[in-house]
């Protein structure tokens, strides 16, 4: 089996400040662990998906961990991104390019929510939908000193390269399986974040392997839970796909949320 060497870097290129090195150095010491356990698993399994191979990672984006409020938002696979690091991918997308793919920032409900909430979280004000600027609008402060910034993490580290717009849930769980069973590397790289509050994307059941979570309470567009894997509980909200057509970003998303973080004293 290939072993990964201990001096490969699997963050991001990006620029942080200095303050932010240790924390990259510690993402980077669980990145190579993980991937030479996925190593082993698919030499196991050979009969299995491949996992190793196709790993995109993240964490977390400059000047995150001077955040007034540090947003970890946590989804559920990479698209297309095999090879990349998913930080350095997104941030051209939403720092120079303004485009998503072959459309624009604006038009992404994934990405534009991202920006809104870390935004918005931020300022410590949730403002109606309507006053909210345009991502596009956002995005000249974002990961910048005295800007806005977030975390990110995928449920699942295997980019889905396939044609199929559904989430590929046999990798996903088997991915799931595997990166728990010797050590919890997703509980690890949370711990590792340090994050005030957790957004998720309808993982429902699935939360259980990112760690112990308790305390739920229930409704409709938002579960708030209580994620008790680090030194101190930490509020997770768990509501829809951001990028559920059948969802309105509105009304069903934002809106749910920004009552849910009042209710929990996060923001006005």
């Amino acid at each position: 089996m290939r072993t990964l060497s201990n001096t490969m870097n699997l963050t991001s290129n990006l620029a942080f400040p200095d303050c932010e090195q240790s924390k990259l150095d510690d993402l980077n010491r669980l990145f190579i662990d993980w991937k030479n356990e996925m190593e082993r698993v698919d030499e196991q399994h050979p009969d299995l998906p491949n996992l190793a191979n196709g790993m995109v990672f993240e964490g977390f984006y400059p000047h995150y961990f001077s955040s007034r409020k540090k947003v970890l938002i946590v989804g559920r696979e990479a698209r297309d991104l095999e090879g990349h690091n998913y930080l350095d991918v997104l941030h051209k997308c939403y720092r120079e390019e303004l485009m998503i793919g072959e459309s624009h920032l604006n038009q992404s409900r994934f990405h534009s929510m991202m920006i809104y909430l870390a935004h918005e979280l931020q300022r410590g004000e949730m403002r109606k939908w309507d006053d909210v600027p345009m991502a596009s609008d956002l995005t000249g402060q974002f990961a910048v000193e005295y800007g806005f910034s977030f975390a990110f993490m995928n449920l699942s580290k295997v980019s889905n390269d396939t044609t199929d717009w559904g989430s590929h849930w046999g990798v996903i769980d088997h991915f799931l399986k595997t990166s728990t069973q010797s050590r919890n590397f997703l509980a690890e790289q949370i711990n590792i974040l340090q994050p005030d509050l957790i957004i998720t994307m309808n993982l429902e059941h699935r939360l259980d392997f990112l760690g112990e979570v308790g305390d739920m309470q229930w409704s409709t567009d938002v579960t708030r839970w209580e994620y008790r894997s680090t030194e101190r509980p930490i509020p997770l909200f768990d509501t829809w796909h951001f990028a559920s057509p059948s969802k309105s970003p509105e009304s069903r998303i934002y809106e749910p949320l920004a009552a849910a973080f009042r209710k929990q004293g996060l923001v006005e």
